[in-house]
């Protein structure tokens, strides 16, 4: 078996998708390879009009790499991020040292270099013993995506980039673009995580306090399709709202008008009312979005973390939908009943374009997107949220942007971090927007992947014929069946059992690893007695880890345990039979703190789903006193 048979044939275990790639794909006659003086090959690339461009040293590759490896300094455990390939020596040069990284990443963004590597130096040892992975022939935003699917690596052990300078030479846009999307990783790894952090009480307060009002909901998934080839409008409270939102009412019956709940003071103002208003925050604050209007004649989409007296107090249609990125989001839809998710983005705004594709929808324009202090100001006047100067008081957070004119126009990081999302969006959904997403802002940032255009040319080039779009969302409210008491009552206390579990057997561990903690304290330890503990606790954590259920309920709450236990199990092989008694003292430590968190986190669920019970048998009555009711005076139930 030839080198390149070898590395295939490893590499096809680890990412069979790039193995296909590279197989399909030759090596051109742009890349030449030479045999060094030294005797390892070497590389040059032959640029148009510049004739071959060596990538590694003529006279001794191999050494190139050890002194180019020797100038990067790292902790053992920091991630690393490779910046071309070559033929790989410095790489290999890298894996060499001592290091308990979780992965390195090798990013090359042309797939015949890749495979001339492949057939040249034999990387099947080094992709086997490490945890090595290859990002060839990738834009960067993929790349993007393979990094931020390692969130908690990322902010338990950072990310170190190693720079290949003769590959960047060869494509400095690239990287230059690449290292911006590595930077967005980081950030947004570490936003994240310290929103869980904090917040995480907040999201599952609401979650379990939503659910008997949820129970009796129509799910969005009676609008999934719903509006094939309808074009949809998003309207959003950027500061050029102002500018055309009289055009909407033109839109009226001929587009889905979707806005998010920031918008809905404006629209109103002018007579325009939104066929679908999205609200998704879990904060109090967003009550101030529907202070002073009549909601009767609205229609609301909301998610399980919504502000519960948002929901109860909303009079017109409510339709509910799943969220995917919440860890006690299974559950929840598991006791209420399936109602149709889909990713809710970072914002309530890429929310409502993602609902607006769901539901079929083309052509889709964007209004009132501005993601910049258009004029000097965040929000279009009217608008429920506070309109801020351009940066506030917030000056070091302020970053220039290009406009739809290209140019430059002050922006926020956080706008900025919406801005690319949206942009991310839209990269993996063109497909379903073959002629493309309109940015009908007439202001703010540009947004790659959207054509500007004038509100007004929209309407005239789209919104040509009626639609009966108040007679397709009112069938899908009414068609919807609400979920049983029995099965919401069951699904409650069967989680409600399991966190009893969770906590009996973290309190078992929580008290071995005290123990462990007592012996190790001590002037002389006795091995045996150590041994037997550490046994011991590995079939305890065993057990605790045994309740999967419960603890992906639990996950958003152990941010900082899973930071700390990486992909480490409670019951890890390395706490049994290791005798090294500081290194010992500061694991179990560690898992102490796990064990603490998830107890807490058991408990604080366990008293939710006390209050949950309540909610479904209140409702439960409610319902039966109003069907009784309705009986009498011959009326049906409202979606309430």
């Amino acid at each position: 078996m030839g080198i390149f048979e070898r590395n295939i044939d490893v590499l096809r275990r680890r990412q069979p998708e790039l193995a296909e790639r590279v197989s399909a794909c030759s090596v051109g006659p742009s890349l030449v390879v030479r045999e060094s003086k030294s005797g390892p090959p070497t590389l040059a690339v032959v640029v148009p009009g510049q004739g071959p461009r060596l990538l590694h040293s003529a006279q001794d590759p191999v050494e190139e790499a050890r002194r180019l490896a020797a100038k990067y300094d790292e902790a053992r455990t920091e991630n690393v991020v490779a910046l071309g390939l070559g033929l790989g020596y410095h790489v290999l040069e890298y894996l060499k040292r001592d290091h308990d990284r979780d992965f390195m990443l090798v990013v090359e963004p042309d797939l015949e270099r890749f495979r001339c590597c492949l057939e040249q130096v034999d990387f099947s040892t080094a992709i086997e013993a490490h945890n090595i992975f290859f990002a060839a022939g990738l834009a960067p935003l993929d790349v993007f995506k393979m990094v931020r699917a390692e969130e908690c690596s990322l902010v338990r052990n950072g990310l170190k980039a190693i720079k290949h300078p003769p590959s960047i030479a060869l494509d400095p846009v690239y990287y230059h673009e690449l290292i911006q999307r590595l930077q967005d990783a980081i950030t947004y790894a570490l936003v994240n995580n310290n929103s869980r952090d904090k917040s995480w009480r907040h999201y599952a307060r609401n979650m379990a306090r939503n659910v008997p009002a949820a129970m009796g909901l129509p799910g969005v998934n009676g609008l999934f399709g719903a509006f094939d080839g309808v074009p949809a409008i998003v309207v959003s409270a950027g500061p050029s709202l102002g500018k055309n939102v009289r055009e909407l009412a033109h839109a009226k019956g001929r587009a889905v008008i979707i806005a998010v709940d920031t918008a809905i003071h404006v629209l109103l103002d002018h007579g325009v009312a939104p066929d679908l208003v999205v609200s998704i925050d879990f904060s109090s604050n967003n009550m101030r979005y529907f202070g002073g209007i009549d909601t009767m004649a609205l229609r609301l989409v909301v998610d399980s973390e919504i502000y519960p007296p948002i929901l109860d107090a909303f009079e017109g249609t409510r339709f509910y939908a799943e969220i995917t990125n919440k860890s006690a989001s299974r559950w929840f839809s598991q006791t209420v009943g399936a109602r149709g998710g889909f990713d809710k983005g970072l914002s309530v705004a890429h929310t409502a374009f993602l609902l607006a594709l769901e539901m079929g929808c083309r052509p889709v324009a964007l209004v009132g997107q501005d993601l910049a202090y258009t004029g000097d100001m965040s929000h279009v006047k009217g608008a429920a949220m506070s309109r801020v100067e351009a940066g506030g008081t917030d000056t070091g957070n302020v970053i220039v942007v290009p406009d739809i004119f290209g140019r430059p126009v002050n922006s926020h990081a956080s706008m900025v971090v919406f801005l690319k999302h949206f942009e991310e969006l839209l990269h993996d959904r063109a497909a379903r927007l073959p002629d493309g997403c309109i940015d009908a802002t007439e202001g703010g940032a540009r947004i790659a992947g959207t054509r500007p255009m004038t509100l007004k040319e929209f309407i005239a080039r789209t919104c040509v014929r009626h639609v009966d779009i108040d007679g397709v969302l009112d069938a899908a409210a009414s068609a919807a069946t609400p979920t049983s008491g029995k099965h919401a009552l069951g699904r409650v206390e069967s989680m409600r059992r399991e966190l009893r579990a969770v906590v009996r057997d973290a309190t078992a561990c929580r008290s071995t690893l005290r123990t462990i903690l007592n012996e190790v304290g001590k002037g002389r330890c006795d091995a045996a007695r150590i041994r037997r503990l550490q046994t011991r606790y590995a079939r305890e954590a065993a057990a605790l880890e045994s309740h999967t259920e419960a603890f992906e309920l639990l996950a958003d709450a152990l941010t900082r345990a899973m930071t700390i236990m990486r992909d480490r199990r409670l019951a890890s092989p390395s706490m049994v039979g290791r005798l090294d008694v500081q290194g010992q003292a500061e694991a179990v430590r560690q898992f102490v703190t796990v064990v603490d968190d998830v107890i807490e986190a058991a408990e604080f669920w366990i008293g939710l789903l006390r209050e949950v019970t309540a909610g479904i048998a209140a409702r439960e009555g409610a319902v039966v006193a109003g069907s009784s009711a309705s009986e009498g005076l011959g009326v049906t139930g409202q979606n309430r």
